[in-house]
C-alpha cells in the first residue's frame, strides 16, 4: 500500500508580513524605551555633575567662613560703639580715632559695591607702599558693578572675602612685653620676658595687642576703638635674655613652620608705619599698660570667593575647561599658588548671594520676615538697604546665609526654555528680571540646582 505524502510545512506570506510588523513594532518599542533611557541618564548625569559642584563648593565656603575671625578677638569694635556707616560694604569716611587709625590706603573709588572698598575694622597690616590697610574678618561686597577693579567677576554676583589664623591662640595674649614697642620698623625688636619667645616660631604671624582706646581718653571713644592688633611676621627670634621677637621686612611672604628662620617677609614694613600702632606713644609696657602683650595668629590666611568668567585680562582661567562662570578662590596673603591668581573651585557655579544678620535685639533668634522694621537680616530682600544706624549695629554677623546657584556645563534640548520660562533664579536681594515671559530670548535650557545654608561664625 502506498501511503499519501503529507504537504511541506510552511509560513504563506500573509502570515510572514504579520510576523514581520510584529518584530517591528516590538523592536522599535524596545528601541524609543531605550533612547528614553539614555535621555533620562544624560539627563541625570548632568544634575549629579550640577549638585556634586554646589555641595562641594558649599562645603568649603562653610568651612572657611566658619573659622573667620580666628585669632582677631578684639580687633573689631563691638556693637554699639562708634562704628563706620556701612562697616560690611565700604570703608568708612571717618572713624573714631582718625589722626592714629586712618581709612584704608587703597585707590578712590565711589560707590559701596567696589572691591577697592573695604571695611575699616580687624587687623592692621602693612600695605607694602609704606602705610597701612585693614585685614577685615569679613568681608562682603554686594552685587558687584563691572569696573576695572573687578573685570572677569561676573556682575550682580557678590563676593566674599574672608581673614582667619590657622592654629592661632584664643586668648588676649599669650606674652606680656617686657618693654616698650614704639613703632613698626624691623629694626624694632619685640622684646619679651625671658623664656617666653619659645612659645613662638619663625614663619608665624603674631598680633601685637593693646587697651582699647589706647592713647585716648576713656570718655571720648572707649571701647569703641579696637585694641590695635599690629600684624606681623615672626622672621628669627632669640629666646634668651633678653628674649626677642624679629620681624624683618621683605620681598614675599616667609614659609610657614617648620621651614625655620627666613630673611624677611612682606608683611613687615622696613620703616615706622604710625597708623599700625595706635594710642599715643605705642605699645607701653607692663604694668604701664598691664592688657598689651603678643598674640600667637599661628598660619595667616586671607581669601576670596567669587563668580568669574575669566581673570582681570580676559584669559580664560587655569583648569577652566569651557567658557562657563566658574567659583574661584584667590588667596591675597601672599601665599604662593601655582598658577598665580584666582583658582577654580567648581564650574558651572553662576550665582553667589550672601545675606547676613545680627541678634539686634538680643533674644537669641536671628528675625526674618516681611516687617522690615523687625527684620534682622540685610541683603535678603530685593528692596533692602542697608541703613547706617542698623549697620552701625552689625559689626560682627551672627549669621551668614550663603546661596549658590549651580548650572549644566551645557544646554538640554530636552528643555523648552520659552515654554518654561527656564533662566537663572531671583536669589536674595538679586533680582534676575531675564526670562519673566515666555517672547523673551535670553531663557535658556541650562539644568540648574539652588542650594541654601546659614553658617554661624564662631568667631
Amino acid at each position: 500500500m502506498v501511503g499519501r505524502r503529507v504537504p511541506e510545512q510552511g509560513m504563506t506570506l500573509v502570515e510572514l508580513m504579520v510576523t514581520m510588523v510584529i518584530a517591528s513594532i516590538v523592536a522599535a518599542s524596545t528601541f524609543m524605551f531605550f533612547a528614553g533611557q539614555q535621555r533620562v541618564y544624560e539627563t541625570q548625569t548632568k544634575l549629579l555633575n550640577v549638585q556634586q559642584s554646589v555641595w562641594a563648593s558649599m562645603e568649603v565656603l562653610n568651612r572657611f567662613i566658619r573659622a573667620e575671625g580666628s585669632g582677631m578677638y578684639g580687633c573689631v569694635r563691638p556693637v554699639g560703639g562708634i562704628v563706620p556707616s556701612l562697616p560690611l560694604a565700604r570703608s568708612p569716611d571717618a572713624n573714631p580715632d582718625d589722626s592714629d587709625d586712618p581709612p584704608v590706603l587703597l585707590p578712590t573709588d565711589a560707590g559701596a559695591h567696589k572691591l577697592s572698598l573695604r571695611p575699616n575694622a580687624g587687623l592692621r597690616a602693612y600695605n607694602g607702599a609704606g602705610g597701612m590697610q585693614r585685614i577685615p574678618p569679613l568681608w562682603i561686597v554686594d552685587q558687584v558693578v563691572a569696573d576695572t577693579s573687578t573685570t572677569g567677576i561676573v556682575a550682580g554676583t557678590d563676593v566674599i572675602t574672608v581673614a582667619f589664623g590657622n592654629r592661632s591662640s584664643g586668648t588676649n595674649f599669650d606674652s606680656p612685653l617686657s618693654g616698650t614697642v614704639p613703632d613698626t620698623n624691623a629694626g624694632t625688636n619685640i622684646p619679651l620676658p625671658v623664656g617666653n619667645a619659645a612659645m613662638f616660631q619663625p614663619g608665624e604671624f603674631i598680633v601685637l595687642v593693646g587697651q582699647p582706646g589706647m592713647g585716648v581718653p576713656s570718655t571720648t571713644f572707649g571701647f569703641a576703638s579696637d585694641i590695635g592688633c599690629t600684624f606681623l611676621q615672626i622672621t628669627s627670634l632669640t629666646n634668651g635674655t633678653p628674649s626677642l621677637l624679629y620681624h624683618a621686612a621683605g620681598a614675599t611672604a616667609c614659609p610657614p613652620p617648620p621651614a625655620g628662620n627666613c630673611a624677611g617677609s612682606m608683611w613687615n614694613p622696613s620703616i615706622g608705619v604710625g597708623a599700625m600702632v595706635p594710642g599715643v606713644g605705642g605699645y607701653q609696657a607692663p604694668p604701664t599698660g598691664s592688657s598689651t602683650g603678643v598674640r600667637n595668629f599661628g598660619e595667616f590666611w586671607w581669601v576670596q570667593f567669587a563668580i568669574r568668567m575669566t581673570d582681570k585680562n580676559g584669559t580664560r582661567l587655569a583648569s577652566q575647561t569651557h567658557n562657563v562662570p566658574v567659583l574661584t578662590m584667590e588667596r591675597l596673603d601672599g601665599s604662593p599658588t601655582t598658577p598665580p591668581g584666582p583658582q577654580v573651585l567648581a564650574e558651572g557655579i553662576e550665582n553667589l548671594q550672601v545675606a547676613f544678620a545680627c541678634d539686634l535685639n538680643a533674644d537669641g533668634i536671628l528675625t526674618e520676615g516681611p516687617n522690615k522694621a523687625q527684620d534682622e537680616w540685610m541683603l535678603n530682600d530685593p528692596n533692602d538697604v542697608i541703613a547706617p544706624n542698623k549697620a552701625a549695629k552689625c559689626n560682627q554677623p551672627s549669621g551668614v546665609r550663603l546661596t549658590l546657584v549651580a548650572r549644566s556645563l551645557t544646554e538640554d534640548n530636552g528643555i523648552d526654555a520659552k515654554g518654561l520660562l527656564n533662566g537663572s533664579p531671583s536669589v536674595e536681594n538679586n533680582v534676575r528680571t531675564c526670562c519673566t515671559t515666555s517672547t523673551q530670548t535670553c531663557c535658556d535650557q541650562f539644568r540648574r540646582r539652588v542650594l541654601s545654608t546659614t553658617v554661624y561664625p564662631r568667631n
